[in-house]
């Protein structure tokens, strides 16, 4: 088993059994428990906590079942004061190879004076949305266990 998987799950226990079991058959590999790429946001001023999967969770679950597949961003487009970023997924080389896309998804960002990162925060969310769309995302009836602190 991928070393990533087993230190995530020690660290990431934030699911209860039966957010668990409505990961089960998400994976196309089997062997591991997709829960294990959860991670926990709280709000500190409502102190809401939310269950969301990272980017880079995403990459390595898409990873774990597609060990030679890669997830790919154009470069950026400046229209404007816009940044457009698209990102396709490729589940093996030669799906590469052949033009093959498995997902593709952009995301368009407003440029600010404020954030010098905001070219980055617009690939890494065209990534995201683009591993969403095969399904690297949570089950709708994910929820958290009640009382865990982050």
């Amino acid at each position: 088993m991928n070393e990533t998987i087993v230190d995530l799950r020690e660290n990431l226990k934030v699911l209860d059994d039966a957010s668990k079991n409505a990961f089960v058959g998400r994976g196309f590999t089997e062997g591991y428990d997709p829960s294990v790429f959860c991670e926990v946001m709280q709000n500190n001023k409502t102190e809401q906590r939310i269950i969301y999967v990272p980017c880079a969770n995403r990459i390595r679950w898409f990873r774990t079942d597609y060990p030679e597949g890669m997830v790919i961003p154009d470069a950026p487009t400046f229209v404007g004061r816009r940044v457009v970023v698209t990102a396709k997924v490729y589940l093996t080389r030669a799906d590469f190879v052949e033009g093959r896309v498995a997902a593709m998804n952009s995301c368009t960002r407003d440029i600010t004076n404020e954030d010098t990162y905001i070219v980055d925060a617009t690939v890494t969310r065209a990534q995201s949305r683009a591993l969403r769309d095969l399904g690297y995302d949570l089950p709708r009836d994910a929820h958290e266990i009640p009382g865990w602190t982050p």
